[in-house]
């Protein structure tokens, strides 16, 4: 009886999220629209009643708040079968046995956002009139989703998005009407920008990553790290850095990634001498920058293009030397434990043969394929889209056991239907995200028919529920986010909070940096980055951007921190992954973490005084500006790696007191030169090359 329960809430799951899945790619891509174009230009060719057949497309056309309506809503209502009522637990398989009340509320959750969506034409005629149904299940959406976040999410978000909609209904003088009114039905709350954005960007983002990794993306990328640097002095936990940078853009969340990375580089770091606190430090350290790691960015990233109305290309493009500035003091910090601890590499016989990254390296066209899209200036659904279609082409073709005569018979459908689209008139520039639609469906069918191609059938399902299940807890972190977002647009707060922190800061830009950064941190600890992003960039930004802070520059400052939050102490939930996976303490895991991502706190107030290092500030180019960005990137790479040999106490060998205090200085001096005068990296150079010569002496001597 249990087992039959255990499949029945199984099957519930994986046809809920195939439904999902499959109305976000028919409809929510404009698949659909352009089938019920082609139906009526039939139509009319046939002189069938075009009357019929506009009426029928103007029924299948949705806005987009009747698509986030169905989105949000199925969404919502898995949390319930997924996440048990007392509370957030890591859990990587549903619960075997859903109670009653779990039942209840994955199916009463449903009722406000289908209600939404179909009188949702009907109430962009009202002008404003609410009825009290609209605010019983306003009501009931606003209640069941924050309790559904507080299951995925814990508590911390959820409960400073109730101290906001307690405000709200303050501001309102205790009007419930008016405040859900807002949350509810208009475009506020939970129809927001990030809500938004979790429907139309990062969904398609998550369903890209769960097929690269059905293909084997994730595992090509971990073999040719390896290949690369495995052996090297402290090869596996250098491979950790390169993979978790290069995976970053398919998890989208940190502790995602330690979680997939981690439970292959982990163990082999142990092997190879490293300690468990350092072995899961340098895994959370180094997952936690793949989430600033172009061309795909953590989740937020998507968010901040819109608010800055900015191509994603553009925010790709600026993360370029921040990503690297990170990632090179992780590596030197890596490079420190591996020679302090006497580490060597993998042995030759344990390196993947170059030769099979190389013939797999048909592997990275899809990311290829990615940044070219976004290059061009198409939407990030676009590209993913677009990246998705090549992705499965390519294993069609590549997979081995696919017969020849069945790759031959998919390949010549795919072509048909881009010549038959063609040939009806559509620009081929278009037509990238529909044929994926078509290849994702013809696998899907193709496989269902056939058992010698099922495997191209089962990445498509599997993905699906995978996508899916990845994205319950940062969709939920973007409905709390719009319905914090929402009262603080609503009630005016967000202007009043930056008029405060200015007062606080003195009007002094460094106070307000420093203020605003303990702020991110202090919500990161606790709350996804979509949801810090959205509350600092409301709240900070606009007192960041008053004291002369570029816009761009401010919110790459908040996302920083933003990020830096899961990774610091005490609430370190990225270390406290890696700490789980390594079997280390948790708190000595997560110190040496932080102390490993330390440059984090170094890069963003590099790029606020000299904005030119997020490349887009850049006007025009000429000599003297490519000069001026290699001095300052040249100048934050000394200043990162100073201050990483200063913690880790090690330079040629264990570093005397004096040194080390010597080399803080060195540190602090080319910070000094970003931030106020290129003249004092003098000091600085100084610093390096008497400090270099004599400790290499000494370490030669001895």
């Amino acid at each position: 009886m249990k087992e039959e329960e255990s499949n029945f809430v199984l099957k519930v799951f994986l046809t809920t999220s195939i439904i999902i899945a499959t109305y976000m790619l028919i409809f929510s891509t404009g698949f659909s629209a352009v089938f019920l174009e082609i139906l009526r230009d039939i139509s009319l060719s046939l002189n069938f009643k075009v009357k019929y057949v506009i009426n029928l497309i103007e029924s299948l056309t949705f806005a987009s708040v009747q698509h986030m309506s169905i989105f949000i809503g199925l969404i919502s209502a898995l949390v319930f079968l997924k996440y048990p009522i007392r509370g957030k637990e890591e859990r990587k398989d549903l619960r075997k046995k859903v109670p009653f009340y779990d039942w209840i509320l994955f199916i009463v959750i449903l009722i406000p956002f289908l209600y939404i969506f179909f009188v949702y034409n009907s109430l962009t005629l009202r002008q404003g009139i609410v009825y009290p149904i609209d605010v019983v299940f306003g009501s009931i959406a606003i209640l069941l989703t924050i309790e559904a976040a507080r299951r995925i999410l814990g508590l911390p978000l959820v409960l400073l998005t109730i101290g906001f909609l307690f405000y709200g209904v303050y501001n309102s003088n205790f009007d419930i009407k008016n405040i859900v009114s807002m949350m509810y039905l208009y475009n506020l709350g939970l129809w927001g920008t990030a809500v938004w954005v979790a429907t139309f960007y990062i969904y398609f983002f998550m369903f890209f990553a769960s097929i690269l990794k059905q293909i084997g993306l994730g595992e090509y990328f971990i073999n040719t790290a390896i290949s690369l640097a495995g052996s090297k002095k402290g090869g596996p936990a250098k491979v950790a850095v390169i993979s978790s940078a290069a995976l970053g853009m398919m998890t989208g969340s940190s502790t995602g990634n330690v979680l997939t990375t981690g439970a292959f580089t982990i163990p082999l770091m142990k092997k190879t001498g490293y300690s468990a606190e350092t072995a899961g430090a340098i895994e959370a350290a180094a997952s936690t920058g793949g989430q600033i790691m172009p061309p795909v960015l953590g989740s937020a990233s998507f968010i901040m293009a819109v608010y800055l109305g900015m191509k994603y290309i553009n925010i790709s493009i600026a993360a370029i030397l921040p990503a690297l500035l990170y990632f090179f003091g992780v590596y030197i910090f890596v490079d420190i434990e591996a020679n302090k601890a006497g580490l060597k590499g993998l042995p030759a016989d344990k390196l993947p043969p170059k030769g099979d990254i190389f013939k797999k390296s048909y592997y990275i066209f899809p990311i290829i394929i990615l940044i070219w899209v976004l290059a061009r200036g198409f939407s990030p659904q676009y590209g993913a889209m677009a990246a998705l279609g090549f992705a499965m082409v390519i294993e069609w073709l590549t997979y081995k056991d696919n017969p020849l005569l069945h790759k031959i018979i998919f390949i010549t459908l795919v072509v048909g239907f881009i010549i038959g689209f063609l040939l009806l008139g559509f620009e081929l520039q278009n037509l990238p995200p529909i044929i994926a639609v078509i290849i994702i469906f013809l696998s899907i069918f193709y496989g269902f028919f056939s058992k010698k191609v099922k495997k191209m059938s089962n990445i498509v399902v599997s993905s699906m529920e995978d996508s899916v299940s990845k994205s319950l807890g940062v969709v939920m972190a973007c409905v709390m986010a719009g319905l914090i977002e929402g009262v603080l647009l609503y009630t005016g707060l967000s202007i009043r909070l930056s008029s405060i922190f200015i007062a606080l800061s003195g009007g002094h830009l460094f106070i307000l940096l420093i203020l605003s950064m303990i702020i991110a941190i202090i919500l990161g600890m606790g709350m996804p980055t979509p949801a810090v992003y959205v509350i600092t960039v409301i709240t900070l930004a606009p007192a960041l951007t008053k004291l002369g802070v570029p816009v761009l520059a401010a919110h790459f400052f908040l996302f920083f921190f933003g990020i830096l939050g899961p990774l610091t102490p005490p609430v370190a939930v990225t270390s406290y992954a890696a700490a789980a996976l390594s079997g280390g303490d948790f708190w000595k895991t997560g110190v040496q973490a932080f102390r490993a991502a330390i440059v984090a706190l170094i890069v963003p107030f590099a790029f606020v005084y000299r904005p030119e290092l997020l490349i887009i500030p850049i006007e025009s180019w000429d000599f003297f500006v490519v000069l001026k960005l290699g001095f300052y990137f040249l100048v934050a790479l000394v200043g990162v790696f100073l201050t990483v040999v200063a913690l880790g106490n090690y330079l040629y060998g264990k570093l005397f007191m004096f040194e080390r205090f010597v080399i803080f200085i060195g540190a602090g001096f080319s910070i000094l030169s970003i931030i106020l005068s290129p003249w004092l990296s003098i000091i600085t150079l100084f610093i390096v090359i008497y400090e270099f010569l004599e400790i290499r002496k000494r370490s030669c001597c001895a």
